[in-house]
């Protein structure tokens, strides 16, 4: 019984963390103005523990998700602190790799 109880608790946290990569943007039409869509800062969260490795911010990996959620401009200042090799390897849009890159 045990094991099971523990085997649940596994399950829950495993699921909780597949879904822990979207994020609620904290205000959308600043970062569709940006030309930002949900899409593309769902996807850079996704592949954030890449980018957050070779970046200069120093922050934590969970400081930087909440900051990149609440301003389009901080999402691209952290863009732009990450190597720009890295940035062209990187599972984002390509859209998203040229406004960064350029």
């Amino acid at each position: 019984m045990e094991a099971l109880v523990e085997s649940r608790i596994l399950d829950l946290v495993c699921d909780r963390s597949k879904t822990a990569a979207a994020m609620p943007l904290y205000d959308p039409y600043a970062f569709q103005l940006a030309g930002f869509s949900e899409g593309d800062v769902d996807e850079i969260l996704a592949d954030l523990d890449y980018l957050h490795r070779n970046s200069r911010w120093t922050h934590r990996r969970d400081q930087i998700e909440r900051m990149i959620v609440e301003s389009p401009v901080i999402l691209l200042d952290f863009l732009r602190s990450v190597q720009p090799e890295v940035v062209r390897n990187a599972m984002i849009p390509r859209r998203v790799k040229d406004v960064v890159l350029r």
